[in-house]
């Protein structure tokens, strides 16, 4: 019989503690609180992701509701411009959800439209989306062809075009590009002046002629206007006036105010 297993079996009890030391009831405590912690917190990690989820579900019904959709839209101010036209442009249906409709974006759209100077955007939870427009007005006109021509406001901007000059306003001559509606002729700063004319003179002008980097204005009854370069158009055109005022004989050929300070007449 072998005694290797009772010498083993003795080293073992001599290398295992007499007695394990019981843990600290403080300590136990301790630790039993941080899990509870730990598991409080995860609870409530998981009841807001619960509660945003079911906040957000909510928000996409309410917003992609019936009762939130565009119902109406309202167009107001035009004159020119037709209210189907304010509409296409604005790019807004009926059935789109309203608090989608950015505003913003709509009124940019809609003052492309060539006779639209600005345009205002409101939209309700009633379902209306109101566009009002203000318009430009017509200033003067452009021959583009033997039977037609281009109507422009005081900014250069072509508005339309018709077939006759319209009423009694001027015609510009001598400018380089005359192009579709909605953009500029060039140079844009001809047709500006009539913006700086004083009535007296601007009611009475029937032709701005370009010649170079000149300005003439063609009064009707009355002398050709130099203005020369398009600039201090103010001063110069009242020097014109001037020298019609003080003209008791007839009115001249022409007014020379290029220096409005030692205006010409001959």
């Amino acid at each position: 019989m072998s005694t290797k297993a009772p010498v083993r079996r003795k080293q073992a009890k001599k290398r295992a503690p007499a007695a394990r030391k019981a843990i600290d009831p403080r300590i136990r405590e301790r630790r039993v609180e941080v899990l509870r912690k730990q598991g409080r917190r995860r609870l409530l990690w998981m009841i807001a992701l619960i509660a945003l989820g079911v906040v957000l579900v909510a928000g996409w019904f309410v917003i992609h509701s019936p009762l939130l959709d565009v119902e109406r839209i309202r167009v107001t101010g035009t004159q020119q411009a037709s209210p189907p036209e304010i509409r296409r442009a604005a790019g807004v249906d009926r059935g789109q959800p309203i608090l989608f409709v950015d505003t913003g974006a709509v009124e940019r759209d809609v003052e492309r439209v060539p006779w639209v100077d600005k345009a205002r955007v409101e939209r309700s939870l009633g379902g209306e989306v109101a566009i009002h427009v203000t318009e430009r007005r017509p200033a003067a006109w452009v021959r583009r062809a033997p039977d037609q021509v281009a109507v422009v406001d005081v900014r250069g901007r072509v508005l339309a075009d018709a077939g006759e000059p319209p009423g009694e306003l001027p015609e510009i001559t001598g400018l380089r590009t005359v192009p579709s509606a909605g953009h500029e002729v060039a140079p844009a700063v001809v047709p500006r002046v009539l913006a700086q004319l004083p009535p007296e003179l601007g009611l009475r002008t029937a032709r701005i002629a370009l010649d170079g980097d000149a300005v003439t204005l063609g009064v009707r009854d009355g002398p050709e206007v130099r203005l020369g370069l398009p600039q201090g158009v103010a001063a110069k055109a009242r020097a014109a006036l001037a020298v019609l005022a003080s003209n008791a004989g007839g009115p001249p050929r022409y007014i020379d105010v290029r220096v409005p300070s030692a205006p010409v007449a001959g």
